[in-house]
């Protein structure tokens, strides 16, 4: 537990969180805020984790003194369809409404290591910062590795708690078919098909495997824009098109069974697989 203290009324007032500041103990930590200002204290605290010292006597805060450390209601925006294991940061607050300075913290460890920013300060691992009106005060969080999982932080400031959430995006698609193309008539040739409907129900990019028993995969074509060629670390988008471009092989009457998944090895996702055959002459 640490403290903050400030002059304030006659007295010295330490503001006393529980989470996510440094480790001392009461006594230590009231001695050197009360000796700040030639003042001693006792090493007692209140319900609600505040004190006054004041010339060697020690007097707990009431329910309305314990306002003082009470901002002005704010909200954190829930942010949705956030990358997989990628910092999210909140929208930015100002403080207000507030009788003496606290502090803002977030606890150390927790998932997704959140810390806060205040005044807009490098970006790092701080999970606790002295705030008071006119300061601003962003939090961040690492979003989870895995699909459509929500991390709820809770964030003090004073005496009141707030949240932030941050939940990533979708990257399983719907179901989608192939229809299976026209065979060839030589061999080997190229064979070129195309999903009869858009990929859909996606809000991330989600990856691309192609796989053949024969021949091989030879290109993509993504959403129209040209053919390249097949890599296995290709991503398709929401909405998109998806043409696949197979070589067959050499041996007659063979039977290419062709499978394209998205969503493959994505944590969390049920990839969704579509074949098709190609039949040699």
């Amino acid at each position: 537990m640490s403290r903050i203290s400030q002059p304030f009324a006659g007295f010295i007032v330490v503001v006393a969180l529980s989470v996510g500041l440094p480790s001392t103990t009461p006594a230590a930590s009231m001695n050197q805020a009360c000796a700040a200002s030639g003042r001693t204290t006792k090493s007692a605290t209140s319900g609600q984790g505040l004190m006054l010292c004041q010339s060697g006597t020690y007097q707990s805060f009431t329910s309305g003194s314990n306002a003082a450390a009470m901002p002005t209601s704010f909200t954190f925006t829930a942010q949705t369809g956030v990358a997989f294991n990628t910092v999210a940061c909140s929208n930015t607050v100002t403080i207000s409404g507030l009788s003496v300075p606290v502090y803002a913290a977030v606890s150390p460890g927790a998932t997704g290591s959140p810390y806060v920013k205040v005044n807009g300060s490098t970006p790092g691992t701080t999970t606790y910062g002295a705030v008071f009106n006119g300061n601003t005060l962003q939090v961040c969080v690492t979003s989870a590795n895995y699909n459509m999982l929500q991390i709820d932080t809770a964030v003090s400031v004073g005496s009141s708690n707030f949240g932030f959430s941050v939940k990533t995006g979708n990257k399983q698609p719907n179901p989608f078919t192939f229809n299976n193309p026209a065979n060839p008539v030589i061999k080997p040739t190229t064979v070129d098909n195309c999903a009869t409907a858009n990929i859909s129900a996606l809000s991330l990019p989600s990856p691309v495997v192609v796989t053949t028993n024969h021949g091989s995969v030879t290109a993509l074509n993504i959403n129209g824009t040209g053919w390249a060629a097949y890599t296995g670390s290709q991503t398709i988008s929401n909405n998109q098109s998806l043409c696949v471009r197979i070589t067959t092989s050499a041996v007659a009457a063979e039977v290419h069974t062709v499978t394209v998944t998205i969503g493959n090895a994505v944590p969390g996702v049920i990839p969704q697989s579509a074949p098709y055959t190609i039949t040699n002459p």
